[in-house]
């Protein structure tokens, strides 16, 4: 037999310090009314607790990346001050370099004056019917006994930069410390680094020739030496201004920049704006 449920509920309160009662009879609707109230008002605001607590976590990560856009926007206005502190502090350090003998920058020469078309005496040809009234005896002797450039620098190469009114000289690329070697005999003239060819050897041939050898890895001669042809002086690098390893080459006549290609046989053939070996 199922139990009924009570229609109404007495509710008795009594105090110990006084022995008084107090009682009150409830209907049951009206209770559960009373509870539900009740229940109704503690989830209330427990959602708007909850609700409440994320409206600051919002509001505390909206300040935060407010900070950081601030503090980006101020490292990003900067910019341009440190990059400019970083210019003068790398020109002071490469003047410092220099007025120690550290690194030397390589010496200013006239771009301006290119030779394309040269063509040394050699000792086949002294003999011949060539007009040689415009070189003077020391000249022709040293070019007869080797004093100019008749060797290639490296090896494995391609030719990636030819010689032009803008480059004064020639690009070998090849891989990362393959030998450079001495064109012909001469005394190491230079030894030292610049920004734009990195680590870099100038080598004086005689009286009238010079070569230029950067983008070096490393040199092992010093200034002052003697050096022979085909003597390994350094190795291909990638310092100063560069993509990738390659040996730049320069040769000078008289102090002018000469077309290094018409001093050496060079089987190549063209490959869209390079040259192979």
């Amino acid at each position: 037999m199922t139990p009924k449920l009570p229609k109404r509920i007495s509710i008795h309160i009594s105090t110990s310090y006084s022995n008084r009662s107090f009682g009150r009879t409830y209907s049951l609707s009206a209770v559960m009314a009373i509870l539900s109230a009740i229940g109704g008002f503690v989830l209330g605001v427990i959602v708007m607790l909850v609700f409440s607590l994320k409206i600051y976590i919002d509001w505390a990560e909206v300040e935060s990346l407010r900070n950081r856009t601030d503090q980006l926007e101020g490292a990003l206005a900067k910019l341009p001050e440190v990059k400019q502190e970083l210019l003068e502090s790398k020109k002071e350090l490469e003047r410092l370099r220099i007025m120690l003998g550290i690194e030397k920058a390589p010496d200013t020469v006239d771009y301006t004056k290119l030779i394309f078309a040269y063509k040394p005496i050699i000792p086949q040809r002294v003999s011949d019917t060539l007009d040689t009234t415009e070189f003077d005896s020391t000249q022709i002797e040293e070019e007869i006994e080797g004093f100019y450039p008749q060797v290639l620098p490296t090896v494995g190469f391609r030719i990636t930069r030819p010689f032009s009114k803008h480059h004064p000289g020639i690009d070998f690329a090849t891989s990362e410390g393959k030998p450079v070697f001495a064109t012909a005999d001469g005394v190491v003239e230079e030894v030292g680094f610049d920004s734009l060819y990195g680590n870099y050897i100038e080598i004086r041939h005689g009286k009238y020739y010079e070569t230029f050898y950067g983008h070096l890895q490393s040199a092992i001669v010093r200034k002052g030496e003697r050096v022979s042809m085909n003597q390994i002086v350094g190795y291909v690098g990638n310092t100063g201004r560069s993509s990738a390893p390659h040996l730049h080459f320069e040769v000078r006549h008289k102090g002018i920049p000469i077309d290094p290609a018409n001093l050496f046989i060079l089987k190549r053939e063209y490959k869209g704006e390079a040259y192979e070996q």
